[in-house]
């Protein structure tokens, strides 16, 4: 977990969660983790400019703190459909998972436990379009969040097209730092996270404006979303 130095073809992994891991919060019945992922060599042109240049637009400054909930929540029709652009124009791959309150979960699981693997297999299959030689995981720090993933993200292995294991790095970001990834990131799993829980409500899955924009806008190997119905452990025979 130490200072982080990708290569140019270290694969950044950006990702962010939504919801309460232990599923308590009735007004918000949901958990889910997701970002998105740009090669090191291609962030600053494919991401970091972009993303400024989108807040600069939208909110007149380039160093604007977005914070997905409130931001968008608060923004105008014009500052989301600048945002909405971004999502539709950008490269970058994104993804997200998330459950519910009537998920089906093994007795032996908890929500982070189930989400995290399935973020395992999402963060494989973000791979699959890249051709990297590390992948490094950067999340946003907090005292909560940093324990869970070092107890539940430690395990990952990847390996890449020649079965060859990729070197795994993990990285922790203040929130006050206003790193791209990690808003764009923010971005993504409040609008996964709003998806699911609309669903809930209306028990309709019509993709709202801004979910579309972000998942339903670029070619299919830069996205992957699920809406966890089940995790199961199979018992051994």
């Amino acid at each position: 977990m130490s200072t982080l130095k990708p290569s140019s073809l270290c694969l950044l992994v950006y990702l962010d969660e939504t919801g309460q891991e232990e599923l308590r919060d009735l007004q918000n019945p949901i958990f889910g983790m997701g970002g998105c992922a740009v090669l090191c060599s291609t962030a600053h042109r494919l991401l970091d400019l972009p993303w400024r240049e989108t807040k600069l637009t939208a909110f007149g400054d380039r160093e604007f703190a977005f914070h997905a909930c409130s931001t968008l929540s608060d923004a105008t029709p014009q500052q989301r459909g600048t945002i909405r652009q971004f999502f539709r124009d950008s490269l970058i791959s994104r993804f997200a998972a998330v459950i519910r309150i009537n998920t089906v979960l093994s007795p032996t699981l908890t929500p982070y436990q189930a989400i995290s693997s399935v973020m395992f297999s999402l963060i494989e299959k973000v791979c699959v379009p890249y051709p990297p030689d590390s992948l490094a995981l950067i999340f946003e720090s907090s005292q909560r969040g940093d324990k869970l993933v070092r107890r539940w993200f430690s395990s990952l292995r990847v390996a890449d097209e020649n079965n060859k294991q990729l070197p795994v790095h993990f990285c922790f970001m203040d929130k006050a730092q206003r790193e791209p990834g990690l808003e764009v990131a923010d971005c993504i799993v409040n609008t996964a996270g709003r998806h699911v829980r609309h669903a809930l409500r209306t028990g309709k899955r019509e993709a709202h404006e801004m979910f579309a924009a972000i998942f339903q806008s670029v070619p299919r190997p830069l996205v992957h979303f699920i809406d966890v119905e089940a995790a199961l452990i199979e018992k051994k025979k």
